[in-house]
């Protein structure tokens, strides 16, 4: 979800100093030559045990969908999962693959209404807090993802809603006290380790 707020930081730092690249218009005409895009990478990757068979994953949705799909026979457990925390886990092998299908790789940004700005603006400005709060409840669902389809584009709004979202949610888990004990999960597990090592 990092990946996902240096993209959200990326769109707002430009619509902030330079509104007019993500929304360009010439002679009144919207450009259809998006400024920005995104160059997406698996998230994980699903290699069936003893064959060449490898399944690509660009969100834990999707993985998630196909996991469940599996039958007794076909479990997980006879595929090797690989998670990618970010570009330095693939491999320069990997990489030229990546790149050799550009196009599929490839997703360009199009700014469709006022709504994308509005939503930009929400997620990015301090005096906001209560809108992002109100946003997360009416709006977070874990299994929401940007549809991996070759042909389309992703809209500002579709990427706040359905993939910035996944990192505000998380970032509130890591950095807000539980009610039950007082501890954020980084300082649980400190305190779990300290524990189990008698310290």
């Amino acid at each position: 979800t990092d990946g996902s707020h240096i993209k959200g930081l990326m769109m707002n730092f430009f619509r902030h100093f330079w509104p007019s690249l993500l929304k360009p218009t010439i002679d009144g005409e919207e450009d259809d030559k998006p400024f920005l895009s995104s160059f997406i990478t698996p998230l994980l990757k699903a290699t069936r045990k003893g064959r060449k068979e490898t399944k690509s994953f660009y969100n834990m949705a999707e993985y998630n969908d196909w996991r469940s799909s599996l039958d007794p026979e076909n479990d997980v457990s006879k595929w090797n999962v690989k998670y990618y925390k970010g570009l330095g886990t693939s491999t320069p092998t990997e990489a030229k693959e990546y790149f050799k299908a550009f196009d599929s790789h490839h997703r360009p940004f199009s700014w469709k209404s006022c709504k994308d700005g509005e939503l930009l603006d929400m997620v990015f400005d301090k005096e906001r807090a209560s809108d992002r709060r109100d946003w997360i409840l009416s709006e977070y669902d874990e299994n929401a993802s940007l549809a991996v389809d070759e042909s389309n584009s992703v809209t500002y709004e579709d990427f706040v809603n359905k993939e910035m979202i996944h990192f505000s949610n998380g970032d509130n888990i890591r950095s807000l006290p539980s009610v039950i004990d007082g501890l954020k999960p980084s300082q649980r597990k400190v305190l779990f380790a300290c524990f189990k090592r008698n310290l």
